[in-house]
């Protein structure tokens, strides 16, 4: 097996061949694209089936035009677990379950979509946070949300940063659930 030194030198003596070679492309486009297949892995998705949904219906319709519009800006779409669904980790998510995707900003879902490539591990995350399954900590649920990100999409830099986000700002969300278990 091949280790992650002899892989990189490997792209190295490609990388130099290619520029010996004239190289057909631009050489910005090509270093950002070697850059990025560093973070990139194709055989990472494990997960043999996918949940399935229902769109949760936006509570908009009857209300005034301007309280429509203001539900279409602040509101985030839900979905619906339209029958059990276990995770490879065994863990059985019941129908029913809503879930919002990944929590994004507004002001970022421009560049990742709630429903994009944090979507399913969002699913796990989310009910940890709600029902926190065997008492854990916080910081194994931020760190399996990370995890099964890598596994899922594979794209390295989207995992970490958006475990870094969760684990430094979820913390509302994570006390307001465990002060619902106490209540």
């Amino acid at each position: 097996m091949i280790d992650e030194r002899e892989l990189i030198m490997l792209e190295w003596d490609k990388w130099r061949a290619y520029i010996a070679g004239g190289g057909q492309g631009s050489w910005p486009r090509d270093a950002f694209e070697m850059v990025l297949d560093q973070f990139y892995k194709e055989d990472t998705i494990k997960w043999p089936d996918m949940p399935e949904f229902q769109l949760v219906a936006m509570e908009a319709k009857g209300k005034l035009w301007y309280k429509r519009f203001l539900v279409w800006i602040f509101s985030t779409r839900k979905w619906r677990l339209t029958k059990d669904y276990e995770m490879p980790c065994g863990m059985i998510i019941e129908k029913g379950f809503v879930v919002d995707g990944a929590s994004i900003p507004k002001l970022l879902r421009w560049l990742v979509s709630p429903t994009g490539p944090l979507f399913i591990p969002s699913l796990k995350h989310d009910k940890g946070y709600r029902d926190n399954p065997g008492d854990k900590k916080k910081l194994f649920w931020d760190k399996e949300f990370r995890n099964d990100s890598m596994e899922v999409n594979g794209i390295y830099v989207l995992s970490y940063g958006a475990w870094m986000a969760v684990a430094g700002f979820a913390w509302t969300v994570w006390w307001k659930h465990r002060r619902n278990e106490v209540a």
